[in-house]
């Protein structure tokens, strides 16, 4: 049995040190939230949702250091030092939430506010940097369903031409329907003090909240314009390779064989 002058104190260290660790430990960079999955009910909320949620769906973090990001498969948040002590769960939360970048989860601005909104409304208040993603990865099932419901249910599929009026139609309904929606729901975040708006091909536009909450119409409509054209020329190389009904069901099935393209 370990002496008492052999028992190592966490909470005996230095506070930068302390800090240094917890650090080290909960801030991977970026942090990829993942919605239930709804087939998947549940009566009682589970005690290893925080661990379990933020799981990014390949098991990766990405690690921004100086701007470039570096692709870590193995560090995960080291959630088991929150239960260390009080003070190491009341820090380690603060700096979890208020150091990494959170991104929203693909599909409509209901699933992002449905996941933050399950939060704690003081662990939500942490929370100062968020990142948006405009790509296909928006193209979830259930916004192709929702799509199709209320505004592509009467167009025809019978040419190329109609191919790629349809790809026009779901690349304009997913830029000013969808996209503009979860933008919305960032700008009425008040606790934010940066947003980072990512396009597809990786390059970012960062906004401090004030500047993002002041966004005028023009500056918006410029940004979401180049967006959704990157997206538009992707999805059109996908439907000219294989046509709109296959390229549909490769979004709607979204396994193994659709990582390539998304």
């Amino acid at each position: 049995m370990a002496t008492p002058s052999q028992v190592f104190r966490y909470t005996s260290l230095p506070a930068e040190i302390r800090n240094t660790v917890m650090e080290y430990a909960l801030v991977p960079g970026d942090v990829y939230p993942c919605v239930q999955d709804p087939k998947r009910k549940t009566t009682k909320p589970s005690r290893k949702r925080l661990r379990t949620v933020l799981i990014h769906p390949r098991a990766a973090f990405r690690l921004r250091v100086g701007g470039v990001e570096h692709h870590v498969a193995t560090r995960q948040p080291g959630f088991q030092l929150l239960v260390t002590c009080k003070n190491a769960y009341r820090d380690g939360h603060y700096m979890f939430y208020s150091m990494n970048t959170f991104h929203l989860p693909a599909g409509s601005a209901r699933d992002a506010e449905e996941w933050f909104n399950d939060l704690t409304p003081d662990r939500r208040s942490m929370i100062k940097s968020v990142c948006m993603t405009f790509s296909l990865a928006d193209l979830t099932p259930e916004v192709l369903v929702e799509m199709e419901k209320k505004w592509l249910w009467d167009l025809p599929l019978k040419s190329r031409q109609d191919e790629r009026r349809m790809v026009f139609e779901v690349t304009y309904l997913l830029c000013w329907r969808f996209w503009q929606e979860k933008l919305r729901f960032l700008q009425k975040w008040d606790a934010l003090d940066k947003v980072y708006l990512e396009r597809a091909s990786g390059e970012a536009s960062v906004f401090k909240g004030d500047a993002l909450r002041a966004m005028g119409a023009n500056e918006e409509r410029s940004l979401m314009d180049v967006a959704r054209e990157e997206v538009k020329i992707k999805l059109e190389g996908i439907v000219n390779e294989m046509g709109w009904k296959a390229t549909k069901n490769l979004l709607m099935r979204r396994g193994a064989a659709a990582r390539g393209y998304f």
